[in-house]
């Protein structure tokens, strides 16, 4: 006799456009997966998942790049400088609403 599996133990692995993997349990929201971890490398510099964007705004323009990549833009992102996390994107595809963590 074989058991269904229930809805925690589905697992869904889908291939990034970078060509990593991302597995997640099925049924999850965006906002419930872990967010993308950027750096911002200089003012002008910020890089995440393999992307590196120099830009005047590269916050914005990283955003705009991982949703055109294919990402999903609802998932959030939190950007760090340093070794400390500076603000958060509360969803990549709305790149203007930003909570800052930290001073600049």
């Amino acid at each position: 006799m074989t058991t269904q599996p229930t809805l925690h133990q589905v697992m869904v692995v889908q291939q990034t456009p970078s060509g990593g993997l991302v597995c997640e349990r099925a049924g999850s929201s965006p906002r419930q997966r872990p967010p993308i971890r950027a750096r911002l490398i200089s003012d002008t510099t910020a890089a995440a998942l393999g992307v590196t964007i120099s830009a005047s705004d590269p916050i914005t323009a990283l955003a705009k790049r991982l949703v055109r990549d294919g990402y999903d833009p609802e998932l959030p992102m939190v950007i760090w400088k340093a070794d400390k996390p500076w603000c958060r994107l509360e969803r990549i595809g709305h790149p203007n609403q930003v909570r800052l963590k930290g001073g600049g």
